[in-house]
């Protein structure tokens, strides 16, 4: 498995937003934002994870939620 093909998966994590490696229980960013308060579209999409091809994009994903 090469760097290029790492996947990162923006999911909710221990009742956060977090962004994590697929395949690995470690978390790279986390947000202190209150899950409660996202719109239940967004709870869903987070739910079964958005993935991104490099941690910037999950990065700028989690932009959003702050």
């Amino acid at each position: 498995k090469t760097p290029n093909d790492t996947v990162y998966i923006v999911t909710i994590y221990n009742g956060a937003i977090s962004v994590m490696e697929e395949g690995s229980d470690e978390i790279l960013v986390s947000l202190d934002t209150p899950i409660n308060n996202l719109p239940e579209d967004d709870l869903k999409l987070l739910e079964k994870g958005i993935t991104f091809e490099s941690l910037s994009q999950a990065k700028a994903l989690l932009e959003d939620y702050e």
